[in-house]
């Protein structure tokens, strides 16, 4: 695969809004995701899941874990 077709799959994979994000909307099967700024649209954060549970168990336990992010600056 190409850089220009990664690239192009990323783009059209779905966008949910992680406030409104459910546990049930994330993938199983280990792969990269991608975190995008609301103003900007652009990407700030990519991340690889390669676990048993993929992005899910990652995602779930610290991107949305109010408990994991609280000794960071940002959020």
């Amino acid at each position: 695969m190409t850089l220009d077709e990664l690239l192009a799959q990323i783009e059209a994979a779905p966008r949910r809004d992680p406030l409104t994000l459910r546990r049930e909307d994330i993938p199983l099967a280990p792969g990269v995701y991608v975190w995008y700024s609301k103003a900007t649209r652009y990407p700030v954060y990519i991340g690889k899941a390669a676990g048993g549970k993929g992005p899910r168990r990652r995602i779930w336990a610290q991107h949305l874990n109010p408990r994991y992010l609280e000794g960071r600056a940002q959020k």
